[in-house]
């Protein structure tokens, strides 16, 4: 008999912290395009300057085709219109080595403001959200 599939998967593999000490975490399954990915990667780059080293451990490996306007049905599949990522919940977005992790979190609060799903940052210490 098949198990019934869960709506609300959690990530088993890419939830754990390697390189970093604070991280942004999903709180909720969603989809994130490259583009806000990349926006996400600037805001924590630039907030977080000389005080630390940013690492992103997603790779946007999915292409989403769109085909033109007012175009006809049929002719074959389109052209790729931009590249996503399917993400589940308590998957690692960025993760940041920082000296002043203050910095790091309100950093990561602004990257997750980027984000089309709720996201929470974790640090290795307490492995907990953080404000």
């Amino acid at each position: 008999m098949r198990r019934f599939k869960s709506h609300y998967p959690v990530a088993c593999t890419g939830n754990k912290m390697f390189i970093g000490n604070v991280a942004l975490a999903t709180a909720e399954p969603g989809l994130v395009t490259s583009r806000q990915l990349e926006a996400g990667r600037r805001v924590v780059s630039r907030s977080v300057k000389a005080f630390g080293k940013v690492y992103v451990r997603l790779l946007t490996d999915k292409p989403i085709t769109k085909k033109p306007v007012e175009q006809k049905l049929g002719k074959g599949k389109a052209a790729v219109d931009h590249w996503a990522i399917h993400l589940k919940t308590g998957k690692i977005i960025y993760e940041v080595r920082a000296t002043k992790v203050d910095v790091a979190i309100t950093a990561l609060n602004k990257a997750g403001f980027k984000m089309p799903m709720k996201t929470k940052v974790i640090s290795q210490e307490t492995n907990e959200q953080k404000a």
